[in-house]
């Protein structure tokens, strides 16, 4: 089996596994511990950020051909969500769709879709200050899941959501697996950890200054 992803010179990021990181196509990883530490972990396999020492390589086969369908080799979930403040729910999701490459009506049709899937069906119209936590945290999910990268980071995506919604949100995570991706999620939630056949990971504080990022 070829690897999504491989991250290896992770030693002060602490990691229980050790310095390397594999990431399979199906695979469920929960990484717990130290927040700071496991954030700063996920911008870096995004390659949103810099750790000196540290190579992320992808499965060129798998990114080749999810960019020829304008689907990114990861997606990062960050704390805060990272939405568009002065765009609709819907339209938080359909942009990037589109910038992909996807026709305007499929992207439509595909928003929709997984919006409501995640409950938030009457949520459209709304700019992303008029939604709560809970909603916000849920549509950054959607848009990951409706660009179906070959690996979802997620950071803490359910620290807002009540116990329905993120059993949900879960499934819908562990799904995007079992269809052949991989999901990589931080975060102290037992539920997150509990999720079925997910490989756990703990982290320590970064050892040193040079471990964090540039």
């Amino acid at each position: 089996m070829t690897p999504l992803l491989t991250a290896s010179g992770l030693a002060d990021y602490g990691l229980s596994t050790g310095p390397e990181l594999v990431v399979n196509p199906g695979e469920i990883i929960v990484i717990t511990g130290d927040l700071p530490t496991t954030a700063d972990l996920l911008w870096v396999l995004a390659g949103q950020a810099h750790s000196a020492g540290v190579t992320v390589t992808h499965d060129e086969g798998s990114r080749r051909r999810r960019s020829r369908r304008g689907r990114p080799a990861t997606m990062l979930i960050p704390q805060g969500n990272a939405l568009a403040r002065i765009l609709t729910a819907l339209e938080n999701v359909v942009f990037p769709l589109i910038a992909s490459g996807m026709p305007p009506a499929a992207a439509h049709e595909r928003a929709a879709l997984i919006l409501g899937e995640l409950g938030l069906a009457e949520s459209h119209g709304h700019l992303v200050e008029e939604l709560s936590g809970g909603q916000q945290q849920r549509l950054a999910i959607a848009r990951a899941l409706s660009l179906n990268p070959a690996v979802i980071l997620a950071d803490d995506p359910t620290s807002d959501l009540d116990a329905a919604n993120r059993a949900h949100v879960l499934d819908l995570l562990a799904r995007h697996a079992s269809d052949g991706g991989a999901v990589v999620i931080a975060s102290t939630d037992p539920d997150v950890a509990a999720m079925p056949g997910a490989r756990l990971i703990d982290a320590i504080s970064l050892a040193e200054p040079g471990g964090r990022l540039l």
